[in-house]
């Protein structure tokens, strides 16, 4: 019981990690330098190593995969337009690289080899013969 409560704290963590990064970088996506999109790249490089890094800390898929939930949440709720007409994430190109490109990063990093098969690597596979 010890075990599971402790494996669903880390995993409500890791969920509001990604939320915290993908409410953080809609907020930053729009940011542009001489007209090259600045904040999407940092965003989604901020994305992609929280996502990883959630896993490799635990040596667990189903923790990366919680932080991309997160961040998915996250972000889809601040696309939602409010009453008062507002929107964080408009229909503009940065948006949807932003949306769509974490969606893809989250992707490799939900497939990303974590725990014991990151341990065995490619090299130690016997082959037949």
């Amino acid at each position: 019981m010890r075990d599971a409560l402790g494996t669903l704290a880390v995993l409500v963590a890791a969920a509001l990690l990604g939320a915290t990064v993908g409410a953080a970088g809609s907020f930053v996506q729009a940011l542009t330098v001489v007209d090259l999109p600045v904040g999407v790249a940092l965003g989604l490089a901020a994305s992609l190593v929280v996502f990883v890094a959630s896993g490799v800390v635990t040596g667990a898929r189903r923790t990366a995969v919680a932080c991309v939930v997160g961040w998915l949440l996250a972000v889809v709720a601040l696309s939602v337009p409010r009453a008062e007409g507002d929107v964080v994430l408009t229909d503009s190109l940065a948006s949807y690289v932003w949306l769509f490109g974490g969606i893809l990063l989250g992707g490799v990093a939900a497939g990303w080899p974590y725990g014991r098969a990151a341990a065995l690597g490619a090299g130690n596979r016997r082959t037949p013969g």
